[in-house]
């Protein structure tokens, strides 16, 4: 990726075809596709990248197996389709994962109803690629792959597939993309106001709160990918506009790996009729996730006392009380990590007395003032999707302004791949090499591992990094595979502002053990001082910033 210095130097008279708001996923789909489409693109996000509801997902490319009970078909099969398409386009970052849903004792209708679904689930993944048939269980078999599941609960389980994922890594790879289709991108940028005629955006005003200085974007049409600050941004253009989206908070909690063992992923009927996931995700299992509305500020939502019990406690009654090892419960004491985020629901209209779970996940495409495209709703499953028809909506308001732009149609991303591979063969072909290049420089396998997952080809370039100082081979925690050098790399080649930037989004050791986070901070930002990326006053400002979120994040402990 362009430096942030050398993406500024490039506005100064440009004037864009499209300027995106928002850098999530969907925004990330919308510029890669529509500078594929061949229009000059400008991404801003007011925050880093993916640090809103992109980086705090379930970590799943899923085909929306509990959308199916409310009749979804169509969703899911879009679902369907295009997970099997991202296992294919980015192959080190999409992954095939089994997920097994325990069949309890006293409901045998229950267990004959998900039978079904999940046969229609196969089916709708019919011609996706990577389809896998689920299967039945016994009770043995379930046991070996999740030993800690209580036996005197269930009689065997369901085993499907899904895939998993690192959502703000995948977020980076769509933008990377859209850099090299010809896009340009910016965090730390926010949009102030806009200038343009009713239906005609002309002009944004926007704030560098990296400088403090104020940037007009000139602009022939802008999307609003905003997400769950669509709303703000649009009042922003228009005083009177009626909000239309309604945030859902959805919490998740991580524990090490030793607390619950199980081999796969486990999808969790819940005694009040949901579904709690339990999934193994960079040495640890995460847990979640909770679905209410939420009226709370939207730019720091933290994980709750209850909701981390209540997901406790799911966790805690499908688990198995051995003597000999830990005969107590879970507690918060034993949680390592948790997080809250904020989905973009579309608003209904109705009251849903505090309860999200039954609201629709398809997504709305609308036009706001000054002929702002915006879109809410949608998974990161299916942004590819919600990009096109995005891109669509902006190709026709671009040919009301000049009929030249009627000869663009909008790009086949479906052909594009992420990571910098030519193809499949292509990435494991490379792997050999990563793994090559790792052991000369005595890397473990899991460091070339997660080099290989975090940044696709760009992982020899990290391992460069090392090969010039050997220092930088140091794990920066010794519990976890990231190693030194991909702090340089991060802030040289991702954009990378800030402390949280790279612990929490780039690596994220913040998502996944918050304490040991909080202990390897110091370090970190005394290597990067001592490799003279920032000043002493500048770390050490980073560094209590970033505390003091760690430390409000684990506001759910005793």
């Amino acid at each position: 990726m362009k430096t942030r210095s050398e993406t500024l130097s490039q506005l100064c008279g440009t004037v864009f075809d499209l300027a995106v708001l928002g850098g999530g996923i969907v925004g990330a789909g919308v510029a890669q596709n529509a500078a594929a489409s061949g229009l000059k693109v400008l991404l801003i996000e007011k925050g880093d990248f993916a640090s809103g509801t992109s980086s705090r997902t379930t970590k799943l490319m899923h085909g929306g197996f509990r959308y199916l009970e409310q009749y979804d078909f169509r969703l899911t099969r879009e679902l369907c389709q295009e997970r099997g398409l991202m296992e294919r386009l980015a192959p080190h970052l999409v992954k095939d994962f089994t997920f097994m849903l325990p069949l309890e004792r006293n409901r045998k209708l229950f267990g004959m109803k998900v039978g079904v679904g999940l046969t229609v689930y196969d089916l709708l993944s019919v011609n996706s690629r990577g389809r896998r048939l689920h299967k039945r269980l016994n009770l043995g078999d379930t046991l070996s792959k999740a030993p800690s599941l209580d036996k005197g609960r269930i009689r065997g389980s369901l085993l499907f597939h899904d895939c998993i994922t690192d959502d703000s890594r995948i977020v980076l790879e769509v933008l990377k993309s859209a850099e090299s289709l010809g896009a340009l991108t910016l965090n730390y940028v926010e949009a102030l106001d806009f200038q343009g005629s009713e239906g005609r955006i002309e002009a944004v005003r926007c704030l560098d709160r990296v400088s403090g200085e104020e940037i007009w974007i000139k602009c022939r049409a802008c999307v609003n990918a905003c997400g769950i600050w669509s709303d703000a941004l649009l009042q922003k253009a228009d005083r009177s506009w009626t909000p239309i989206v309604k945030p859902a908070k959805g919490t998740h909690i991580v524990l090490p790996m030793t607390a619950f063992k199980t081999d796969t992923a486990l999808f969790l009927p819940t005694d009040d009729g949901r579904y709690v996931f339990a999934v193994p995700w960079q040495g640890a299992l995460m847990v979640g996730t909770t679905d209410h509305d939420y009226d709370g500020p939207l730019d720091a939502p933290t994980a709750s006392p209850a909701e981390v019990q209540y997901l406790l406690s799911v966790l805690n009654s499908y688990r198995a009380l051995d003597p000999e090892e830990d005969a107590r419960e879970l507690c918060p004491d034993d949680v390592i990590a948790a997080w809250a985020g904020c989905r973009p629901l579309v608003q209904s209209g109705g009251s849903t007395g505090g309860n999200t779970a039954s609201l629709s996940r398809e997504h709305l495409l609308f036009e706001g003032p000054h002929g702002i495209i915006g879109l809410v709703g949608g998974k990161l499953t299916n942004y590819r999707m919600l990009a096109c028809h995005v891109v669509d909506a902006v190709l026709a308001k671009l040919v009301e302004r000049d009929s030249g732009y009627g000869l663009i149609s909008t790009a086949r991303t479906d052909k594009i791949m992420l990571g910098g591979w030519t193809d499949r063969s292509d990435y494991e072909e490379f792997r050999v090499t990563v793994l090559q290049a790792a052991g000369r420089l005595q890397l473990s396998l899991p460091t070339a591992e997660h080099l290989l997952a975090s940044y696709g080809k760009e992982a020899l370039r990290v391992m460069e990094y090392i090969g010039r100082d050997p220092s930088l081979a140091e794990l920066i925690s010794d519990d976890f595979p990231a190693v030194m050098a991909e702090l340089p790399y991060c802030l040289e080649n991702e954009k990378a502002v800030t402390l949280e930037d790279i612990l929490a989004r780039r690596i994220r050791l913040a998502f996944i053990n918050q304490k040991q986070c909080l202990t390897v901070l110091p370090r970190v930002a005394s290597r990067l001082t001592e490799m003279g990326y920032w000043s002493e006053a500048r770390a050490h400002r980073l560094q209590a910033e970033f505390q003091a979120s760690l430390v409000k994040q684990q506001g759910y402990l005793p």
